[in-house]
Formats: C-alpha cells, structure tokens, sequence
C-alpha cells in the first residue's frame, strides 16, 4: 500500500528550521553555563584521571606497604590490605604527585583551597586564595561542660565533627562566595591527632572530593603550626630553629628547608599544653575561657601580681645533655602544692600560677639555648665524612598553643636576643593562629603547591590514604645532640666552639697539603672526661642530620 508523504510548504519549513536554531541556542547556553560551574580539574576529567593519577597500586610504595616482615624498630604499624585486596598508602611513604596546573595556579594567586581541621576537638573550616588571602573561616569548638568535666572524650569529639562539618563548611563557602564546584582543592589534616577525630574528617573530604572531584592535599599538622608562622608577605627564611609546644606535642625542631625537618627534642612524657591544663584544673580555674588552662594560668597570676619565685620548682633534666623535655614532675609537684599547700594549709594560687609557668617557659628557653648551641659546634666542626654545614639559624619560630602565653614568649625572645649578636628574630603567628585552626592548614598547602613539591592526591587515590595518629615531623637527631655533649656554661661553650674550628681549620690544611702551625687548642670536640664517668647514652635516636633515618 503505497501513501503519499505531502511535502512541507515553504512556511512549514521555515517554522521547523527556526524552532531547530532555538533549540540549538537553548542548548549551547546551558552548555556554557554548566562548564562555568565546573571546577578546574571537572573541566579536564580526562587528563585528571589519566594514570598514573588513577594508578594506585604504585610499585615502590606498594612494596613497603606490602612487607608484614618489618624490622624489630620500625616505627610504621602494619598497614596490609583492604577487603578487595587493594594496599593501603601511607602518607608518610606517599606524600602525593606534583600537580604542574595547580602549581602554576598557586604561584598567580588565583587557586581557592578549602580547609579542613579534625586533629582533636576543634571543628574548623576556612577558604584561602593561594595569594594568602583569607576569604572566610569558622570555628566550633565542642561544648564547654565537657572540657570541664575532666577532658575531652575522643568518641564525643568524632561525633561533634561528624555532625557540624557539613554545617561549618557550607556556612564558609556562603561567606566566601564560592562554591564547591569552584574549588580548585581541597587540603585535610592527615595526622598526627586523634584516631577518630581524624577519621571524621576523612570521610567528609572523602564524599566531597569524590562528588566534585576534587584534588585532595593531605597536611601534616605540626607543619601547619610551623608555618603558619610566615606566609606570602613574610616568607619564612630557612634554615631555623623551631619550637611547636601544643596541648598533644612538643618539639623542637632544625627546618632546613620546606619539607626537610630534623627533631633536636620532644617531650618524653606530658606536652607543656597537657600539663598547663591538668595544673589550672586542680586550681580550680576556668579553663572555658581564651587560651584554655595556659590563658588561665597567665590571667591569675597577671592579675593578682603572682612572684615567680614563690614556689621552689626544680628544673627538669637539668643533668641531661640533649634537648628532649619533660613536664610531669613540674604538674605533679604544682599539683601537690595546690593540693596540700604550705604547712598551714594555706594555697596562693597566683604564686602556683606564676610560679608553674616561670619554670616550664625556663625549660623551653635551656634546650632551645641548646639547640642553638648544638648547631653552632656542629657546623665548627662539619670536616667529618657525614657534616653538612647547616648555617646560621637567624629566626625562631614558636607556634603551637602554648605561644599565646605571654610568660613563654617573653622567655624565648631572651634567648634570641643572645644567639648570635642579637641577629635571631623570634617568630610568632597571631595569637588567633597559635590553637588549632583551619587557615593554617591553608597556609601549609598553598606553600606546598607555590614550591611545586610532590603533595596533590586524587579523589581515588584518597580513599586508600590512611591517617596518621602518630607522625612525627623528621627524623630523630636527639642521639646526634647528646654525642656532642653540648655545654650549658657560656665559657665552656666558647671554648669548645674554639676547639672545634681549629680542628676544622687544621683538616683543611691538612687535605690541602698545607704545613700546619702549632694551635693551642686540643683537635677534639669530644668528651673529655673518662668513659666511667661520662653519662648513659639514652637509648631513643636513630638519625642524624648527615645519615638521618625516616621514621
């Protein structure tokens, strides 16, 4: 059966070209408008998820990942393999790739990374243009009652997070004006903190990378703390010396450059934040307010005119010759005193107060003399096979909670007024940087990108990326610094500090085939007692700022 198709009239055909064109248009525009919305990296999917980007079975990481057999002093845990047989990376082995359009990016100023921090109890969130701008933060700090209620319960504070992030992060990108599909990364906390509080935050990046795909930079969050220091109008000069003494860590370390760090000390017990807290909560004080138990110890003893010198608290490791810290006996004799008190029972709690914080900033301000002392006789002495002259450390930074104490920096800017004529600046972020805060894990990854160092990792990549409870910053030089058996005494040390360059002096003459003169000064920066009465040799370490071995 044959029909016959009437062909459209001239009138019908130019309607039907006519509503093609618009339907054309109205497409092209919701094209348009859908791309502009789409973040960098969405925009360039393809190349983004090329390997090895999506490659996460990487062959040399996989190979330590894989290694149940481990030496007997590793330090890393047994990370082994998920359900489906995939390895689990570690970001102390796998900092990331280097991403050359996000670099670029930083180095103009044009890159928006939004920030995320769950070390411990602090639900923070902030965006920061890679030009060092601030463009919102927030903060929600989890309830008062349970501070007071004798400390923070890590199951509580992986709640809270769980609960407010989502809250925190879209009330800062409405502040910011951006959206999540704009971002060009997004920068967490990896560790070190608490297992769950970290876990919180992992899952909430992990479900926003993977939506918006997102490029994830993992942060370390002592290194947060020491840059945070600096930033793109005061860059921070490396090398240096830096104090990170906060309510959960205290170290003291050399930052040759960014990325490369060396631990000269840590606490080998309670951090100086722990104790500061554990002491103004046996004085009854208010731990609710700014600064937690240190701002209450500087208010009390600021305000009823507490003497320093009223409680008789000894200086910990006074007969140690390394740079490692200890605060539990300082806590336990201040708390036995605002338990007991004097013979007749009487407790001044401005003189606990002021006393308390005189000796633990006294204690900061000996190993970080030593510290500088150290370096001073290492670099006089660097002929040896494994020295590495590392120059003089001009700047001091101190970051962490505790620097908001005024006590503790007053003490630490005495010492560098003596280092070196004077010419050490001591370093100290906003006393709002100093706690816990989202703008300086910003600040971390923007350095990180702008230096073009190995830190981008993938939307798939992050979800075999565990956390890191424990992680410390560099490898342990605390052996290094005993063996040289730094002086405490000015004159000694300037002797020593003699000696050893004349040794420097007389290695070089002697490669050179140069004729030595006679020196008065022995050729050994050793120890010269006998071994009998030399001290024990801790048995900590493991590196040394010549053959340093990661942790």
């Amino acid at each position: 059966m044959l029909v016959a198709l009437a062909a459209p009239g001239r009138a019908g055909l130019r309607d039907v070209r006519t509503a093609a064109a618009a339907a054309a248009a109205a497409a092209t525009a919701a094209t348009a408008a859908a791309t502009a919305c789409r973040s960098y990296h969405d925009r360039n999917h393809d190349r983004f998820f090329q390997p090895p980007y999506v490659d996460v079975t990487f062959p040399p990481y996989v190979e330590r990942l894989e290694r149940w057999n481990r030496p007997k002093d590793h330090p890393i845990k047994k990370l082994g393999r998920r359900h489906d047989g995939t390895a689990i990376l570690s970001p102390r082995y796998f900092p990331g790739v280097v991403d050359q359009a996000l670099s670029a990016k930083a180095r103009e100023g044009r890159a928006v990374i939004l920030a995320i921090e769950t070390s411990f109890d602090d639900t923070a969130c902030a965006v920061m243009r890679s030009d060092g701008t601030t463009l919102a933060r927030e903060e929600y700090s989890e309830p008062a009652g349970l501070k007071l209620a004798g400390g923070i319960v890590p199951k509580s504070a992986a709640e809270v997070h769980a609960r407010n992030l989502p809250l925190v992060c879209q009330r800062v990108l409405g502040q910011a004006g951006v959206a999540a599909c704009e971002l060009d990364a997004v920068a967490v906390t990896a560790g070190p903190g608490q297992s769950l509080a970290l876990m919180a935050g992992r899952d909430f990046v992990r479900t926003l990378a993977l939506e918006h795909e997102l490029p994830v930079v993992p942060v370390h969050h002592m290194e947060a703390h020491l840059l945070s220091a600096g930033g793109p109008a005061a860059p921070l000069l490396f090398p240096l010396v830096a104090l990170l003494a906060s309510g959960a860590h205290c170290e003291l370390l050399l930052a040759r450059a960014l990325g490369d760090y060396y631990r000269l000390g840590y606490t080998m017990d309670d951090a100086p934040g722990e104790a500061f807290d554990k002491t103004a909560r046996a004085l009854a004080l208010d731990l609710a307010g700014p600064g937690g138990g240190g701002g209450a110890l500087e208010r009390e003893a600021r305000l009823f005119e507490g003497d320093p010198g009223a409680l008789l608290l000894s200086e910990p490791l006074k007969l140690s010759w390394d740079c490692r810290f200890s605060f539990s006996g300082l806590k336990t004799a201040a708390i036995a005193y605002a338990t007991v008190g004097d013979g007749d029972g009487h407790v001044s709690v401005p003189a606990v107060a002021a006393s308390f914080q005189h000796a633990v900033a006294a204690h900061l301000a000996t190993r970080v003399t030593r510290a500088f002392r150290f370096l001073q006789l290492r670099d006089a002495g660097a002929a040896r096979a494994d020295g590495a002259v590392v120059g003089p450390c001009r700047s001091l930074v101190l970051s962490g909670g505790v620097a908001s104490n005024a006590t503790v920096r007053k003490q630490l800017e005495m010492v560098c007024a003596r280092q070196l004529g004077g010419a050490v600046k001591l370093r100290v972020p906003p006393r709002h940087l100093c706690t816990d805060n989202a703008v300086m894990i910003a600040s971390a990854a923007v350095e990180r990108l702008r230096a073009g160092l190995p830190c981008v990792v993938t939307p798939v990549q992050y979800q075999y990326l565990s956390f890191e409870p424990v992680w410390p910053l560099g490898p342990d030089c605390s052996r290094e610094v005993f063996e040289l058996q730094v002086p405490t005494n000015r004159q000694a040390f300037n002797g020593r500090l003699m000696r050893a360059r004349a040794m420097r002096k007389k290695s070089a003459a002697k490669k050179q085939g140069v004729a030595v003169t006679a020196t008065p000064y022995p050729v050994t920066i050793g120890d010269q007692r006998p071994m009998a009465k030399r001290p024990t040799v801790p048995s900590g370490g493991g590196g040394s700022l010549g053959h340093a071995r990661r942790n």
